[in-house]
């Protein structure tokens, strides 16, 4: 993990926690994605961290109600750098779609989706 990101001097950062549900980390990954878009736009660095915080810390310095669970964390500031561009798997990686069989319209998909955030650049995307 040390080379998908270190964080260091955090001070602000938004929790995500929602009622347990099969959605819920649908759902965390819709509104949490618009909570980093404003914050962009307002000038502030923003990062996703899902896999290097400690629940326990976060859990402390957060409400979570009966019912309840603390999905993932959005580390919120002034970056000591703007970030960096990432590599992107091939299209052929992220669909079992031939791309000769692709219509125009799931190939422009594919090529937003392949813009945008994923977990580790791990997802493989739906298949027609």
């Amino acid at each position: 993990m040390a080379r998908y990101g270190k964080f260091s001097g955090v001070q602000n950062y938004v929790t995500l926690i929602g009622k347990k549900s099969p959605v819920l980390e649908e759902k965390v990954g819709y509104y949490g994605e618009r909570i980093v878009i404003a914050a962009q736009q307002l000038g502030l660095n923003t990062c996703w961290v899902a896999m290097t915080f400690r629940k326990g810390v976060s859990k402390r310095r957060c409400s979570i109600e009966k019912g309840e669970k603390l999905v993932c964390v959005l580390a919120l500031g002034y970056g000591a750098t703007p970030g960096i561009a990432h590599k992107s798997k091939p299209m052929e990686q992220l669909t079992d779609v031939p791309i000769d069989q692709m219509p125009a319209w799931f190939w422009q998909g594919m090529e937003c989706a392949m813009l945008a955030p994923t977990a580790m650049n791990q997802q493989k995307f739906l298949v027609l």
